[in-house]
């Protein structure tokens, strides 16, 4: 059958006839094959059969759909990752405060723009009972020995007990060896008592703690964890001598932290509570200085 040239070939979606296959290429409207017919009232599309080439698939009175009607087939977009990372910029003031922290405090392990915002040891009066009982327990080794000694020489002949000559000097060396253990365990008692550290950073809270010469461990918070923030003082001696127990609880698991011993708790706890909020909001942390209650 001989079509009229005048006469469409095929219509457009919105039902703008085509006259000839070369505007039908230019338009770019053979991306599928629908053998349907025209319907100008409900500009319907009416599928038919594949004819397996352009010419034959489209047919006249033919509806072909555009690419602006056509579904949007969605896409998988990948992005290459850089191999390195890119540097962030430190503000100046952060990066001193930070390089101040590594040589301070070598044995911590920062982040890039974290710093030591406060740290202290064990409050001193905390290991008063066990020098004055080592002081004393010395004292009444020296002062005792010589009595011992000599009661030893009066008292254990009567026994049957025959003590060699030099039984003074063997008793002398008895009690300066144990003085020496005594002095052995007082060092090892301080060197345990003072081990114990706490450090705040803008970033976390750690604690290092020893219970024992071989037994030690570390602990380490994040500011964002830490829920609440708190201190007690208990009798007189801590209150008298300002000194007490700092906790610390944690969201989630609602774990409690404490670190006893802590001179000026209060203005360690406002610390604390300062620094964790700042974390939070993202503001500056105000310096140590400004809070009151040490010196």
């Amino acid at each position: 059958m001989n079509l009229d040239e005048k006469k469409p070939i095929a219509y457009k979606a919105n039902g703008e006839p085509i006259y000839s296959l070369d505007d039908l290429h230019k338009e770019n409207f053979v991306d599928k094959a629908n053998n349907t017919n025209f319907n100008p009232d409900s500009n319907a599309i009416n599928l038919g059969a594949d004819t397996g080439s352009e010419e034959s698939s489209v047919l006249p009175n033919q509806v072909v759909e555009t690419p602006a009607s056509a579904p949007v087939q969605p896409q998988a977009v990948y992005l290459a990752r850089p191999a390195e990372g890119h540097d962030v910029d430190i503000p100046p003031e952060i990066a001193r405060k930070h390089s101040e922290s590594i040589r301070m405090y070598p044995n911590l392990n920062l982040s890039e723009q974290e710093y030591v915002i406060s740290s202290f040891k064990r409050y001193s009066i905390g290991i008063l009972p066990i020098w004055i009982m080592g002081l004393i327990d010395a004292l009444a080794l020296v002062i005792g020995s010589p009595f011992l000694i000599k009661s030893a020489q009066e008292f254990l002949p009567s026994f049957g007990i025959i003590l060699p000559d030099n039984f003074s000097n063997i008793a002398l060396l008895i009690v300066a060896f144990a003085i020496i253990l005594l002095a052995t365990f007082v060092y090892v008692a301080t060197y345990v008592y003072n081990s114990n550290h706490f450090y705040l950073t803008n970033e976390s809270v750690i604690q290092v703690i020893r219970d024992g010469l071989f037994s030690k461990r570390e602990q380490t918070i994040t500011l964002g964890n830490i829920e609440d923030a708190s201190y007690s003082q208990k009798g007189i001696m801590q209150n008298l001598f300002n000194y007490g127990t700092i906790r610390l609880s944690t969201e989630g698991d609602e774990t409690t932290y404490t670190f006893t011993y802590t001179h000026y708790p209060e203005r360690e706890k406002n610390l604390l509570n300062d620094a964790v909020e700042a974390f939070k909001l993202g503001r500056k942390v105000r310096d140590s200085d400004e809070f009151q209650g040490r010196g």
